[in-house]
């Protein structure tokens, strides 16, 4: 659920609210972002991005040595393509 906020930003342009949606499903690794990347960010067109992921992605296997390591080109190539439509569309 969005939620609508008005920091120090909005001292500055009170006509424009700040709207932050968190999208996190815990334990998701980028493979499990890429997926729902379009419905869940790209959909609702924002100006700012944060993307916090990456733990799972490289840690995981250290909590569970069973667990699937991933390699890091194959992290890297993902999170590329998570980037590449946000700068297409100007996002920050």
């Amino acid at each position: 659920m969005p939620i609508t906020l008005r920091p120090r930003r909005g001292l500055r342009h009170p006509d424009r609210p700040v709207t932050w949606l968190n999208s996190a499903i815990a334990g998701h690794k980028v493979r499990d972002l890429e997926p729902r990347w379009q419905t869940d960010v790209l959909d609702a067109r924002p100006d700012v991005v944060s993307i916090l992921v990456g733990v799972n992605d490289m840690g995981r296997h250290t909590l569970a040595p069973e667990g699937h390591v991933i390699p890091v080109e194959e992290f890297a190539a993902g999170y590329d393509r998570l980037l590449a439509p946000l700068a297409e569309a100007g996002t920050s």
